[in-house]
């Protein structure tokens, strides 16, 4: 009665205990076999208890595999607390519960689409504000602030008006992002074109929605930096592309690109139809094989060859001068 087991399955812990310490059936004491397994429950970790639940089920039972291993497990510690300790959650399973991303569909080079939602500036400090140096438009006559490069103050007094109110916001460091899963991003202002941008305004808009690379991901911040530089964007030198598994077959893909580059290669050169044409000029040979024909020949010289265009049509290359061949459609009717 000390334990967790069901009263309607008392009577299998017994045949259980008395199983486990084999004892002889005229000797069997099951309430003995009990308290006896009670102070040495490792010994019930040898017993069958698929077979138990396979002669149960013959008679009548049903399935109790699932029963007699809860038996088990309770007499080898009674009243034991089955919940795990209490662990406080790291700051990346934070951020996958919350955002549900994981690793695989969140990850540093992935291309997302993002909306602006706002420039950000940094606020020049008063030491910057003392040293500044308003320029001045020759072609307008008007000032322009440094900093946030307002340029439609007509008096040099205005930019410092327009300090010491406060109303400078600074210069633009960058572009604030939201990400379609609800994520704030950003973007560097030297991350948002290859070309230097001094205003970003010139490039985004509030509202716009750009294409952009994951540069990193902060889980403590729920933040991500990204770029929307075109070069990270192709990323033709596989810098952002995702490391395969350690057991990935490189050199099956390898052989796999060689021999899609090889059909492919036949089948342009299969593009020309063989035409039976009885001319000097002409040959049965694809553009670059004309190509490579003509630099022995003289200039002013032609080929007529066949066209990838179809068997309606020909094509004539001429050479125009060393180096230079100019490529003429005719169509045959």
């Amino acid at each position: 009665d000390g334990s967790r087991v069901h009263p309607e399955t008392y009577e299998w812990a017994r045949k259980m205990a008395v199983d486990a310490l084999e004892y002889e059936d005229e000797d069997a004491n099951p309430a003995g076999a009990l308290e006896e397994i009670l102070e040495a429950p490792e010994r019930l970790k040898d017993l069958d208890l698929d077979a138990f639940a396979e002669e149960l089920e013959r008679q009548g039972f049903g399935n109790k595999s699932i029963t007699l291993y809860d038996i088990r497990a309770e007499l080898n510690s009674r009243y034991k607390d089955l919940r795990v300790s209490y662990r406080t959650a790291t700051p990346e399973e934070l951020f996958d519960i919350l955002t549900k991303e994981t690793p695989e569909t969140l990850y540093v080079g992935k291309m997302v689409l993002a909306s602006v939602i706002g420039i950000s500036h940094r606020k020049p400090q008063r030491e910057m504000l003392d040293q500044a140096n308003p320029v001045r438009n020759d072609e307008t006559g008007l000032w322009e602030c440094p900093f946030c490069h307002k340029n439609d103050f007509p008096e040099l007094s205005e930019v410092w008006n327009h300090f010491d109110a406060g109303a400078c916001p600074g210069q633009a460091t960058g572009v604030r992002i939201r990400l379609d899963n609800g994520l704030s991003g950003y973007i560097h202002i030297k991350n948002l074109s290859d070309r230097h941008v001094a205003d970003p305004t010139e490039r985004v808009r509030i509202g716009q929605t750009v294409h952009s690379r994951v540069l990193k991901i902060d889980v403590e911040r729920f933040s991500v930096d990204c770029s929307s530089k075109s070069s990270d964007l192709l990323d033709k030198n596989n810098e952002w592309k995702p490391q395969k598994d350690p057991y990935y077959d490189q050199e099956s893909e390898d052989k796999d690109l060689r021999k899609d580059k090889e059909a492919k290669q036949t089948k342009e050169r299969m593009q020309y139809v063989k035409r039976v044409i009885v001319h000097p000029a002409f040959h049965n040979i694809s553009f670059a094989e004309a190509e490579k024909l003509m630099e022995k020949m003289a200039q002013g010289e032609v080929i007529v060859r066949p066209s990838s265009k179809g068997s309606d049509h020909l094509t004539v290359t001429w050479k125009v001068t060393d180096g230079i061949y100019q490529h003429i459609d005719v169509r045959e009717e």
